[in-house]
């Protein structure tokens, strides 16, 4: 049995746009973290506000790119695992294809973890935790 490319390459041609997507998504928010790391953003809740409304609110925005790339990332990731175990794949090649596109989607999915956490991530989360207690306390 020879490994047919074409087959491997047809069987996740609908992934390839999304990882080249994903990619440059993650080469964007890389150099948005390293801006903002030399932005000299500190860990306070002003430092937090401004953070997130740098250059137009940038980072507020590649956060919601990030949470629609993990929801996206999360669905082919099911979708390719459902497909292998309904055994909907009939030829070895995609087979191969698809264990091929599960890792590449969970080391994207990683990645997109790993590069929103620092600093934006955090930004988000103080800045969440101080408008829910305000809406708390005006609400009581």
């Amino acid at each position: 049995m020879t490994l047919d490319i074409k087959m491997c390459i047809t069987a996740v041609l609908k992934e390839i746009g999304y990882f080249i997507v994903t990619i440059c998504f993650l080469f964007q928010l890389g150099a948005l973290n390293k801006r903002l790391d030399e932005g000299g953003f500190h860990a306070t809740v002003q430092g937090s506000f401004d953070l997130l409304k740098y250059d137009s609110y940038s980072p507020l925005k590649f956060f919601v790119g990030a949470i629609f790339l993990f929801l996206l990332d999360s669905w082919l990731m099911v979708r390719k695992v459902s497909y292998l175990h309904n055994k909907q794949a009939s030829h070895g090649e995609e087979v191969i294809a698809s264990m091929v596109a599960i890792f590449v989607i969970l080391v994207l999915l990683i990645l997109l973890i790993i590069y929103i956490n620092n600093p934006i991530l955090r930004a988000v989360a103080i800045a969440s935790g101080i408008m829910i207690g305000i809406f708390t306390v005006s609400t009581s």
